[in-house]
């Protein structure tokens, strides 16, 4: 069996309020401008059932009422300039970049906003709170920007289509076998993870 690495998600511990306003702020999700539909947000959507039902016992559950919201809201914002929580207006994320931030309702529960102007950025945000949360750090998140610098980022791999790895010292390959790529958990596994580092 192959290590899941930082994807394993595992049961959080509820030791204060603080704990519990984490859990109840993941029950719910809220799409704003986003198309359910759309391949990667579905991914996205895929992705936090598994942890939130992992972790919280119970999977995230899509909300589409009105009126004031807590859980966590992901924002699907025209290219450009945006404004943060705080009214600054921040300079353009790019098709990759998001903003993260938590703000309190006047009912006192948590709303964890992932804001980006494309549905790359929605998912590397996504995996960030994921991790934190993973981390025991989803009460210390204030406001977080991140914008990938280069727009092409690759993991360097010796693999041969034949499925043999130049210099490879730990088998064969896992993504090549016969001149096919391998499609199976393992490499759907590694796309996730990769996706989660953004």
């Amino acid at each position: 069996m192959f290590n899941k690495l930082w994807l394993k998600y595992e049961k959080s511990i509820i030791k204060d309020e603080k704990d519990e306003k984490i859990a109840r702020a993941m029950k719910y999700v809220k799409l704003s401008g986003a198309d359910a539909n759309h391949r990667i947000m579905a991914r996205i959507l895929e992705e936090l059932e598994l942890a939130t039902g992992e972790m919280f016992g119970e999977p995230i559950q899509n909300c589409t009422g009105r009126g004031e919201f807590s859980g966590l809201l992901l924002e699907l914002t025209e290219e450009g300039s945006f404004l943060s929580d705080s009214g600054v207006c921040e300079e353009s994320l790019g098709e990759e970049g998001f903003y993260l931030a938590r703000t309190e309702g006047t009912d006192g529960e948590w709303t964890y906003r992932v804001k980006a102007s494309g549905y790359k950025g929605l998912l590397y945000g996504v995996f960030h709170l994921l991790g934190l949360l993973r981390q025991g750090k989803g009460g210390d998140v204030s406001q977080i920007v991140k914008r990938p610098s280069n727009p092409l980022r690759m993991m360097n791999h010796w693999d041969n289509m034949d499925g043999s790895i130049e210099r490879g010292y730990s088998g064969r390959s896992f993504f090549f076998e016969n001149n096919e790529m391998i499609i199976d958990e393992r490499t759907g596994l590694y796309a996730r993870a990769m996706a989660s580092v953004g």
